[in-house]
């Protein structure tokens, strides 16, 4: 729940959304919205909107699997950001 996700989080809010997030890395836990594990993100949502870097922890995070556990008419929302990895 970096600035990017908290920015998307209060823009969905404002809409009645209820909101909670997956941290890849368990930080940013200290928010307005709960945090929760990825099986629920996937089982729950309506919409996932993906704000990450693309690095090691998030290469790969939603594949066939993930899909296969979310809802028929989940959305997903894919802006994660490549970034150069050292």
């Amino acid at each position: 729940m970096g600035d990017i996700g908290q920015t998307v989080a209060k823009i969905a809010d404002s809409f009645g959304a209820n909101i909670y997030y997956y941290s890849t890395l368990g930080k940013n836990l200290r928010q307005k919205y709960p945090s929760v594990y990825m099986k629920e993100t996937l089982e729950k949502s309506d919409i996932i909107s993906i704000n990450a870097p693309c690095n090691e922890n998030t290469q790969d995070m939603i594949g066939e699997v993930e899909i296969q556990k979310m809802k028929s008419t989940t959305i997903v929302v894919n802006i994660a950001r490549r970034v150069k990895l050292k």
